[in-house]
C-alpha cells in the first residue's frame, strides 16, 4: 500500500476518517444519539445539583444576616 493522503493526521483520526468513509452517517450518527442521551442526564443532574445548592445557599445567607444583625444590635 502506498502512504496515506493525510498523514499528519492521528492515528485516531484516520480510524475515524476510515470509519466514516465504511459508514458516512451510521457511526456518527450512533455517537450523537449516544452523546446526546449522556448529555442531556448530566444536564438534568446538574439542574438538580443546582436547585439544591440554590436552596441552601438562600438559607445560609438568610442564617448569616439573621446572625449579624443580631450580633449588631
Amino acid at each position: 500500500m502506498g502512504t496515506h493522503p493525510n498523514q499528519d493526521l492521528s492515528q485516531d483520526a484516520r480510524r475515524h476518517e476510515q470509519d466514516s468513509a465504511h459508514h458516512p452517517q451510521g457511526v456518527d450518527a450512533e455517537y450523537r444519539q449516544w452523546r446526546d442521551q449522556h448529555i442531556g442526564q448530566m444536564d438534568a443532574d446538574f439542574d438538580a445539583w443546582k436547585r439544591e445548592r440554590q436552596g441552601e445557599a438562600f438559607s445560609d445567607f438568610h442564617g448569616w444576616r439573621k446572625a449579624r444583625a443580631g450580633g449588631s444590635a
